[in-house]
């Protein structure tokens, strides 16, 4: 479930913002992974039990450095 859930807060986050929309597809497996990761090391507990507005701040701050990860290997 906590994939799940997850997945599901990220793919809003991302449509929030339309920078985040041009430059990222929530369904791809790398960004899923990416996020998945970043969240588990910025906060070791369970995601269902990470209040949400604390999520919604991980992950955000994971979309933005997913973005400038993705620039700096474009360029």
């Amino acid at each position: 479930m906590s994939d799940t859930y997850l997945h599901h807060v990220g793919t809003r986050i991302v449509r929030m913002y339309e920078l985040y929309s041009r430059n990222i597809d929530p369904d791809d497996a790398s960004f899923q992974t990416y996020i998945q990761q970043y969240v588990s090391k910025k906060d070791p507990r369970k995601v269902d039990s990470i209040p949400y507005s604390e999520l919604y701040k991980i992950i955000k701050d994971g979309i933005r450095e997913y973005i400038h990860q993705t620039q700096r290997t474009k360029k």
